[in-house]
């Protein structure tokens, strides 16, 4: 992902082998596709997506703020594969001022996730390009890719399940967790989500949490109990207390007494 703060003029030209998502930040700007030779005025949450081979040249009446993610082919045609478009080559259509709230809110929760880069974060990294990719096929795809409805089978979601209770406190990455079921990391993604109901990254996060909860229950310090649960810092892991319990860790401890 590129953070792109153009003045007045060209804003980007782009080409080569890789997908480029451009999304629109601020306030309205006019740019003015040099291929097409249209213009077009572009708001808040605006997308484009050029695919691969494509190329365009933007220039706009004032200064712009873009996030542009580069997406490799090859990664699209994997995931497209594992969640239902099986031996079928599958292409990406050319958008212009795509709007898609889902979309839009993944791009910038890896924005978000990118800037707070911890180690413990890169589950939600890896997570969050996957989600990305999936929304994209649904909405860009030629043919579009159908639904994963198979999940995990008993063995394979409680080989799991076991897997991130006896390591609460280490690496719960999706390299880590998608070998104990076999097969590549969407497909796991999308599997254990149909499973659970929630995402991989929330339910370790729901797992760390309860933890945490059970430690400061014990009578641990704060500081402990985030590294108890795998949290990267008690910052973190208090954020997340809030978020899903409503309470900070020392008001859990003091109700715990």
């Amino acid at each position: 992902m590129d953070k792109l703060d153009a003045t007045a003029g060209i804003v980007s030209e782009s080409t080569g082998m890789q997908h480029d998502l451009i999304l629109h930040r601020g306030g309205p700007v006019e740019i003015k596709s040099e291929i097409e030779g249209c213009s077009r005025v572009r708001v808040h949450g605006d997308m484009d997506l050029l695919p691969a081979g494509k190329a365009d040249i933007w220039k706009s009446d004032r200064p712009v703020s873009l996030l542009r993610f580069r997406i490799l082919p090859s990664l699209v045609q994997s995931v497209a594969e594992e969640i239902g478009c099986g031996g079928t080559e599958v292409t990406l259509a050319p958008q212009s001022q795509l709007r898609d709230p889902q979309l839009e809110h993944i791009a910038f929760a890896i924005e978000a996730s990118l800037e707070n880069n911890v180690p413990s974060q890169r589950l939600a990294h890896e997570a969050l390009g996957t989600a990305l990719i999936v929304r994209l096929l649904q909405r860009c795809a030629t043919p579009a890719p159908a639904s994963v409805k198979a999940g995990l089978s008993g063995k394979q979601l409680q080989r799991v399940i076991d897997y991130v209770e006896q390591h609460i406190d280490g690496d719960l990455s999706l390299a880590v967790l998608s070998p104990l079921v076999g097969g590549s990391t969407s497909s796991f993604v999308a599997k254990f989500r149909v499973s659970m109901g929630v995402t991989v990254h929330r339910y370790v996060i729901q797992r760390r949490v309860h933890r945490a909860q059970q430690s400061l229950a014990q009578g641990r310090g704060v500081s402990q109990a985030s590294l108890d649960a795998g949290f990267a810092n008690p910052s973190h892991m208090a954020r997340w207390m809030k978020r899903l319990l409503g309470a900070s860790p020392l008001e859990l401890a003091r109700q715990s007494r």
